[in-house]
């Protein structure tokens, strides 16, 4: 009921009186499907949420919001420094339009899994918040009337008036269940005057949220008679009653509902536990290699003599008295590629043991997670559903580190999109490797040189990295490394996930089980902005 026509002609209502004469600062998200506008007046900010979640789009204001320094992607940078003028809603469209000083306007959109925003770059062509099967055109914005206040609907002549809800809604579309059957509730047919009633209570009278006596959690104008409420708040304000609604909603509900939300969410957990269950099976399938290592490291260094810098490839003779290839890094010395293949074999001990251990941890998540989704689907109480609550929040496990701990990186954005964070000392190297990094970010370390860890973060693990980009990581991490005045200086660079850190191992120190090396001049390029100049609202 909440994203209904006439309530968002409302949100309109209240928007006016709260954001018109600010300034927008930035425009941006963080979120999925989220696009917050960030608007100031004097030393005050206030946030307009635009969600375009294709089940849930909303609006939403919020006070005190503070952008993350992290993860987060910048939009329609036109239209920062302009003050908002009006906000107005397309007559019997769920499209919010969002007029500024600078002539500019930006458009929300809500129409299921085609709901988003979009801004009126130019005369001819809009730009869009996120790609939708079916975007809107400016032609389609052009042929439509706004409008900042009520515009009630017009009577049909020729409407039976005792038609049900499909046939009314060919005449007025934008009717929902819960306004058709209020309608019906105060008369005995579909009445024109009493439609007309109703509208106006959603638009002025106070708002109740609450569970009914089936306890189906509801939001519906408080005069409204066709619902009996057991427990429910009033509200004054249609902003504080969506947000007491959406808080408190995901545990209401009827046993259906709530059964379902929780089998959704447990069974997507099963699925990300099988699929890590998968991986290490098949790394514990691939066996240890630790002594493997440990030969080549000792192959090579019976003939170190006849090594040298700068082989890729050797063919010697191992402990059975075969043949062997065995690879080199044509950047280390012989002494570092014998070092290197010794650490290894250490590291893949360690590690081995680690896989074991993980295989039987997720072992016991998964049979955990097949007990709760067989429990659950035989309860029909939602007082013992309830008891289950806490698994609605259940997501994967990461090594995630809060906001005020990650303002302690140095921070950069590489071509105002790539976000790369720099760690300051040792101790900061081990919380921006151990805590910080995720799995399939990735790390980059000057080679044998004491430096910072340099973490660069993937947001999205489907999107291939540049190498150029890669090289721009790597070129920070042997400037801030004892290699910073060489021409040139080798970069380990690997995903986070084969970066450990062994117990016992100095504060600064990891081991790398899997690595490639970039050649890089050390410095900060010129694509390499620091974080807070690129905040530039700015």
């Amino acid at each position: 009921m909440y994203s209904n026509y006439y309530y968002l002609t409302r949100a309109v209502l209240e928007l006016n009186s709260v954001i018109s004469g600010k300034l927008l600062t930035s425009v941006f998200t963080q979120e999925k499907d989220i696009l917050t506008l960030m608007f100031r007046e004097g030393d005050s900010e206030l946030a307009l949420q635009l969600c375009t979640s294709a089940n849930d789009a909303y609006i939403d204001i919020r006070n005190n919001y503070k952008r993350s320094r992290r993860n987060f992607l910048l939009f329609f940078e036109d239209i920062y420094g302009s003050k908002c003028t009006a906000v107005k809603i397309a007559e019997f469209e769920r499209i919010i339009q969002f007029e500024f000083s600078s002539k500019k306007s930006l458009y929300f959109v809500i129409r299921g899994p085609n709901s988003n925003v979009y801004f009126d770059a130019s005369d001819t062509s809009l730009k869009e918040f996120k790609k939708v099967k079916n975007p809107l055109s400016i032609d389609n914005i052009s042929v439509l009337s706004f409008s900042r206040s009520l515009v009630p609907p017009a009577p049909v002549n020729n409407l039976i008036t005792d038609s049900g809800i499909s046939e009314i809604k060919k005449y007025y579309p934008w009717i929902s269940k819960e306004i058709y059957l209020e309608v019906m509730t105060r008369n005995e047919s579909f009445d024109f005057n009493v439609l007309i009633t109703v509208i106006n209570e959603i638009v002025t009278r106070d708002i109740i949220v609450g569970h009914n006596i089936l306890n189906k959690f509801l939001f519906l104008p408080a005069s409204f008679h066709h619902q009996q409420m057991d427990k429910s708040y009033l509200f004054d304000s249609y902003f504080s009653a969506l947000r007491y609604y959406k808080k408190n909603r995901i545990i209401s509900g009827n046993v259906t509902e709530v059964k379902n939300r929780l089998l959704t969410v447990l069974k997507n957990e099963l699925e990300i536990t099988a699929r890590r269950l998968n991986d290490l099976n098949l790394r514990l399938q691939s066996g240890n290699r630790e002594e493997y290592y440990y030969n080549v490291g000792q192959i090579l260094l019976n003939n170190i003599n006849t090594l040298k810098k700068g082989m890729s490839l050797v063919l010697l003779v191992n402990i059975s008295g075969e043949t062997q290839n065995i690879d080199m890094d044509p950047l280390l010395s012989p002494s570092q590629n014998i070092d290197k293949y010794f650490k290894k074999s250490s590291s893949e001990r360690i590690n081995y043991k680690k896989s074991i251990e993980l295989w039987e941890h997720y072992k016991n998540r998964f049979s955990k997670l097949q007990g709760l989704i067989e429990e659950i689907s035989q309860i029909n109480s939602l007082e013992l559903l309830k008891n289950y609550n806490q698994y609605l929040k259940m997501s994967p496990e990461t090594n995630k580190i809060d906001v005020d701990q990650s303002s302690k990186f140095r921070k950069f954005i590489i071509f105002n999109k790539w976000q790369v964070f720099v760690g300051k000392d040792n101790e900061n190297n081990d919380l921006l490797t151990t805590r910080f990094a995720k799995q399939n970010d990735f790390w980059f370390h000057a080679r044998s040189v004491p430096g910072s860890h340099v973490v660069l973060r993937i947001d999205n693990n489907k999107e291939s990295v540049p190498k150029n980009v890669l090289e721009k990581a790597a070129a920070l991490a042997a400037f801030y490394s004892k290699a910073k005045t060489s021409k040139l200086a080798p970069v380990t660079y690997t995903r986070a996930k084969y970066v450990y850190k062994k117990k016992g191992l100095a504060a600064g120190q990891v081991l790398v089980t899997k690595e490639d090396v970039l050649l890089v001049k050390p410095e900060i390029p010129s694509e390499c902005v620091p974080f807070d100049q690129n905040i530039s609202i700015i």
